[in-house]
C-alpha cells in the first residue's frame, strides 16, 4: 500500500474559573464558527487521521484559517480528507494548528445538534479552547509541521467515474463482508460498469458489478476497501464522483458537497 507524498494530548471540560489556562489565553487570537459548520468540519475529516502514536502530527487534524476560508484536514498518509467552509467574519489572524482527534471528537459530541450556536475558538502557540454555551474545552496542540496537503491532491487524471452512491456502498460492504480480514478490493473499470472483487485462497472470490458512467481508458486498480467504505459512510447525495489515475491516488467527491475532497492511494498487488 502506497503512501501520500506528505512531507499525545487530552481534552478537559471545566468551568473557566477552575482552569486558569483559559484565562491566560482569553485575549489571544480567536474566531467564531457556527456549530453546525464546526460539526461538519470535524465529522467529515477526523476519521481519516492516524492512530499510530509514533507519528503524532498525523494523530491530529489540521485546522487552517485564511481570512474567511476555514479548512480541516486529516490523514494517515494513505488517505486524506479535506473539508472547507466559509465564515462571515474572518479570524483575528491566520491560523494553522494541529488539534488532537480526541479533542475534536469530544467537541463534536458536545456540540448542539438541535439549535445552532456560535463557537468561540481561542488559541495561542500551544493551546486551543472551544467555548460554546456553558462548555469550555481546552487542549494542548500537537507540535510539529503539518504537510502541505494541497500538493497531495492530484490535479490531472486519466479517467473519471460517476456511481450511484447507494449501489456503490452496498457493493463495497458486501465484498468486504465476504472476508473481513482481507481489505483489498480490486476495481476493474469498463465504460458501463465496474467490477469489485476480492480474492482469498481459503474463502474464494467475492464479486460485485455496479453500473457506472466512465470516461477514459478502462483499467484495473486496487484500494483498501475500508478506506472506500469510510468515505461512503460519510457521504450524502445521489452520486459519487471518482477521478482516477492508473497506479495513482483516486480523488473522491460528492454531488452535494463541493468543498469536500477525499484522496486514497492504491494498493500494490501482484494481480
Amino acid at each position: 500500500e502506497t503512501s501520500l507524498p506528505l512531507s499525545s494530548a487530552s481534552s478537559i471540560t471545566l468551568h473557566p474559573d477552575d482552569f486558569s489556562l483559559v484565562e491566560q489565553i482569553h485575549d489571544q487570537d480567536h474566531v467564531n464558527i457556527d456549530s453546525f459548520a464546526m460539526k461538519e468540519l470535524i465529522d467529515l475529516t477526523n476519521y481519516a487521521a492516524a492512530t499510530d502514536e509514533d507519528r503524532p502530527v498525523f494523530t491530529g487534524a489540521l485546522l487552517e484559517i485564511k481570512e474567511n476560508e476555514v479548512t480541516m484536514v486529516a490523514t494517515d498518509t494513505h488517505r486524506m480528507a479535506v473539508k472547507k467552509i466559509t465564515i462571515d467574519e474572518p479570524a483575528t489572524t491566520p491560523m494553522r494548528a494541529i488539534i488532537p482527534t480526541k479533542t475534536l471528537a469530544e467537541v463534536s459530541r458536545l456540540l448542539p445538534t438541535d439549535n445552532p450556536a456560535m463557537i468561540n475558538i481561542i488559541w495561542n502557540r500551544t493551546q486551543i479552547v472551544f467555548n460554546f454555551e456553558s462548555i469550555y474545552i481546552i487542549s494542548r496542540l500537537i507540535e510539529g509541521t503539518y504537510p502541505e496537503y494541497e500538493k497531495v491532491i492530484p490535479s490531472q487524471f486519466d479517467s473519471s467515474a460517476v456511481i450511484d452512491r447507494r449501489e456503490f456502498a452496498g457493493a463495497v460492504d458486501r465484498v468486504l463482508a465476504k472476508d473481513i480480514s482481507y481489505n483489498v478490493i480490486r476495481y476493474d473499470w469498463s465504460e458501463s460498469n465496474v467490477t469489485l472483487s476480492t480474492q482469498n485462497t481459503e474463502i474464494g472470490m467475492a464479486k460485485e458489478d455496479v453500473s457506472v458512467e466512465f470516461k477514459g481508458t478502462p483499467f484495473t486498480i486496487s484500494f483498501n476497501g475500508r478506506y472506500i467504505s469510510d468515505i461512503l459512510r460519510h457521504s450524502t447525495g445521489d452520486n459519487i464522483h471518482l477521478f482516477l489515475k492508473q497506479n495513482g491516488p483516486v480523488v473522491i467527491r460528492q454531488d452535494n458537497n463541493p468543498n469536500y475532497t477525499y484522496v486514497v492511494t492504491p494498493v500494490r498487488t501482484n494481480a
